[in-house]
């Protein structure tokens, strides 16, 4: 199984009854630039030509590129970490004790791992 993180209802793959981006915005006090680097340390698991705008900005800026992410574990939207670093988005307790426990840097994940995610986020379903 793999967790979801950071899907916010304002982010242009994010969930519709997800959490608000804006609710979040100022709340990751510690650890920020670390869950930040880790973020945007893991692998790419899709990804687009396209860029995700900053929607927090009000202006052209570009937050990243669009995709998802993953450790293996979680997956994330692959701007994610922008937000984090840039308006210390908050994250759950249970994934920032998660990447401290990796040092601070997402693994690896295998090619066979990759496939069953792949395949997870094609019909819903993983071991």
């Amino acid at each position: 199984m793999v967790r979801d993180l950071g899907y916010f209802r304002e982010l242009p793959d994010g969930e519709p009854d997800g959490e608000s981006l804006h609710d979040a915005v100022g709340r990751q006090g510690e650890y920020a630039d670390e869950l930040a680097a880790y973020l945007d340390g893991g692998v790419w698991l899709a990804i687009s030509t396209s860029s995700a705008p900053d929607v927090l900005s009000g202006n052209d800026r570009v937050a990243g590129r669009r995709g998802i992410r993953t450790d293996g574990t979680w997956w994330w939207p692959g701007e994610l970490g922008y937000y984090v670093r840039t308006y210390r988005v908050a994250l759950p307790a249970e994934f920032a004790a998660h990447a401290r426990s990796r040092g601070w840097h997402a693994p690896e994940v295998s090619h066979e791992r990759l496939f069953e995610l792949e395949q997870w986020s094609v019909v819903g379903s993983a071991e």
